[in-house]
């Protein structure tokens, strides 16, 4: 296949080379690989060296091909002393510096065809936060990311610039795919604000936000996050107090607490996380499942089921029925958020004898 993007530098000064690389218009099957290297070709004084020089490019670049060729270094030079040789750790800014520089000019030049870089390359991208802190602004420049009110891609310049009135954070929503995440109900209360959320589906998503706190002083804001309030009037709730009294006994160490929610619109409940404690994706990522022991269980004050249990709860001799309710309310939150209910047989039970 034709290259996407070809790149001829000539470098001199402190240390003089010669670089032809090509980013490939096409993702080769092992990029993802964790032992997966760089492959640039290395020349010196045009005899080949090596066909696999890894310490040319940064690990987040393994994508680029090509051929290096400097007269600087000597021809008897051992594979073990590249790693550690101060020309080689020169050539490989230079050369990672105008990488990036290309990928932003294509970005800003043509932003049709970046796409498709993006698409290809742009998971592996991200891997630079971690690589190269130092290369914060220049990678963030180059993200492209889905959002609620634009299945199209955007720049995180585009979201500031359409941010609502007063909006201060940037939201986003880490999750497997789209679809799913659309139907989140943590993301109802945006919705209904016409608040953009940017929609992370990378694996390694979770990880740069965790440490990429801001864009151009935009905080980075998950919305499953706890302390999100929407409301600039405080709503009087009190009526709920017994009915969250209730539900924390009942979820004794299985949630850190009960509360009233500002962010749901249509769903009766769903978890939240405290800003200490782990994301549901990040802490399901290490864990296999996740575990909601940490994490806030809020409950939807104008959906009909809360408000109904809220009744019942006032009633002493409801307390069986409102048990099992209970418990299939906390596995609904579950279901909700991708997760497995502890106990499927117990939980069709109940939903079987609620149902009659």
């Amino acid at each position: 296949d034709d290259p996407w993007c070809t790149l001829h530098t000539k470098a001199e000064g402190i240390i003089e080379y010669t670089a032809l690389l090509f980013i490939p218009s096409t993702r080769s099957y092992d990029l993802m690989s964790a032992d997966r290297k760089n492959k640039l070709k290395l020349y010196i004084k045009r005899v080949f060296i090596t066909d696999d020089c890894e310490h040319l490019l940064p690990s987040y670049l393994r994508f680029v091909k090509g051929i290096v060729d400097t007269e600087d270094l000597p021809l008897n030079i051992s594979r073990e002393t590249l790693q550690f040789d101060p020309r080689i750790s020169k050539i490989k800014a230079t050369l990672a510096k105008k990488i990036l520089e290309t990928l932003a000019k294509k970005a800003k030049d043509e932003p049709e065809e970046y796409l498709k870089f993006w698409q290809n390359f742009g998971a592996i991208i991200k891997e630079g936060f971690y690589e190269e802190p130092a290369k914060q602004d220049e990678l963030l420049s180059l993200i492209r990311v889905k959002t609620t009110l634009k299945e199209k891609p955007i720049s995180l310049e585009e979201y500031v610039a359409h941010m609502n009135e007063g909006q201060k954070e940037i939201y986003y929503l880490v999750g497997e795919d789209n679809a799913k995440m659309l139907k989140s109900p943590q993301l109802e209360g945006f919705q209904n604000r016409k608040l953009n959320v940017l929609l992370l589906t990378d694996p390694i998503d979770q990880l740069w936000v965790s440490r990429v706190r801001s864009y151009k002083d935009h905080p980075l804001k998950s919305i499953t996050e706890a302390d999100l309030n929407f409301d600039t009037e405080e709503s009087d709730d009190t009526h709920l107090d017994t009915l969250v009294e209730f539900l924390e006994k009942q979820y004794q160490g299985k949630v850190k607490k009960v509360r009233v929610s500002t962010r749901l619109k249509e769903s009766p409940v769903c978890f939240v996380t405290s800003n200490q404690d782990m994301s549901p994706h990040l802490s399901g990522m290490f864990q296999g499942h996740q575990s909601p022991a940490s994490q806030i269980f809020e409950i939807n004050p104008n959906h009909s089921l809360i408000q109904n249990l809220s009744s019942l709860v006032e009633q002493k001799d409801k307390k069986e029925i409102l048990e099992e309710m209970a418990a299939l309310l906390y596995d609904q939150a579950l279901i909700l958020e991708g997760e497995p209910v502890s106990d499927s047989q117990l939980f069709t039970h109940r939903l079987t004898t609620l149902m009659n």
